[in-house]
């Protein structure tokens, strides 16, 4: 064995050392996944099986969406790994050594390379959608927000899915110390000169464009909590926040999360693309690609499960109405009768309603005095909630 075979060798020991890693945290984070994708399934499937509403209808369609992509990039990772194990220790018929099996398990694997690079980034943009629907949804009637944030949404989806019909795949095994595997990024090695700083460029811009798209959508959210607080803050005496108020507060804070993963992901990327990172280095970039690979579809699910749990509302309207008490006045006919006239005021208040879906709302109000109450409506049909 030459000594370049032996420093081979030894740096594919090292390579399967990481991959098993990464495929095992794969494994395991595919699993629990797994447990959410059943559990939101068995919600929206409880009462009579497939929901009659049109907005559960897309929960169910988007939960079965996610499961499936999911699973694909699942299937590919454990296939690069397996694929790529059996051919670079299977030696060549015509005895030609180390370095050539490692460019026929390239070889091999690359095919299944080239569907991880979509199934990934088909996974971000489901992720990205459902944030951005969120924030969309509390916006019903805004027109300009809405159509802002779709916007920031088409802009998002067409670079990455651009980028991806452009950038080739990385190969799988190359020189050291660049052999670890499993990677999104691209492969700009065989590219023109002229093409590889923007291919690279293109690469980075897109996961950040997919983080500016969380936090405009996690940014919106937020503006519509501090709003509904301003709003109803006075009839919760500082103590309680409404049921609303603490949906808004979990959708700003789980959105801020995933903002953070996205920021270490593309951070991570950028160094990937345009440093020259240790093969330690690397290393770290994969496993935590893995992890945010397998978050991502997750933050959909445990959406869908809020809102089916009915710990969520999907609306909540508050009315204050204020009623005089009548006055009562006496006067009598020219014929001796007596008449009773009564003079009311009211002067009713909507003050806030927050929506999240299409429906009917049915707002409950009291006029005995001064009342106080609130709607919270929850899956398909749209329930009052309870007087306060």
């Amino acid at each position: 064995m030459t000594p370049e075979e032996t420093a081979l060798l030894a740096s594919i020991g090292v390579t399967e050392y990481w991959n098993i890693a990464q495929l095992a945290l794969i494994c395991s984070m595919y699993g629990f996944y797994l447990l959410l994708a059943f559990i939101a399934l068995a919600l929206l499937l409880r009462k009579s099986g497939i929901p009659s509403s049109r907005p559960h209808q897309y929960l169910l369609g988007l939960t079965i969406l996610i499961l499936g992509l999911n699973t694909w990039a699942y299937i590919i990772s454990v296939a690069i790994e397996l694929v790529r194990t059996k051919y670079v220790f299977t030696p060549l018929s015509n005895g030609a050594g180390l370095g050539a099996q490692a460019d026929v398990a390239n070889a091999k694997a690359l095919p299944w390379s080239r569907m991880s690079i979509w199934a990934s980034n088909l996974n971000l943009l489901v992720g990205d959608a459902t944030v951005i629907w969120r924030a969309w949804a509390i916006y019903t009637g805004n027109r300009i927000a809405q159509w802002f944030l779709v916007i920031l949404m088409v802009l998002n989806g067409g670079e990455s899915i651009g980028l991806r019909l452009s950038c080739p795949a990385r190969s799988l095994v190359g020189p050291l110390p660049t052999m670890l595997i499993i990677t999104s990024a691209c492969d700009v090695a065989n590219l023109p000169e002229s093409l590889q700083t923007a291919v690279l460029a293109i690469s980075a811009t897109s996961i950040w464009t997919s983080l500016v798209a969380n936090l405009v959508a996690t940014l919106f959210i937020g503006a519509k909590l501090l709003e509904h607080h301003k709003t109803v803050k006075a009839l919760y005496n500082g103590k309680h926040r409404s049921q609303v108020e603490r949906l808004l507060l979990l959708l700003v804070e789980s959105g801020t999360v995933l903002g953070v993963l996205q920021l270490l992901y593309a951070i991570f990327l950028t160094l990937e693309d345009f440093a020259n990172p240790t093969e330690n280095e690397t290393a770290a970039y994969l496993i935590f690609n893995s992890l945010f690979s397998e978050l991502v579809p997750m933050y959909p699910l445990a959406v869908i499960i809020l809102v089916n749990l009915e710990r969520a509302p999907l609306a909540e309207s508050f009315h204050l109405t204020f009623s005089a008490t009548p006055n009562v006045a006496e006067s009598t006919s020219p014929h001796g009768d007596k008449i009773t006239r009564s003079i009311g005021f009211a002067l009713p208040s909507h003050l806030s309603t927050i929506r999240f879906v299409e429906g009917e709302v049915r707002d409950v109000s009291t006029t005995a005095g001064s009342s106080f109450a609130s709607d919270h409506v929850a899956q398909d049909n749209l329930e009052a909630g309870k007087s306060q």
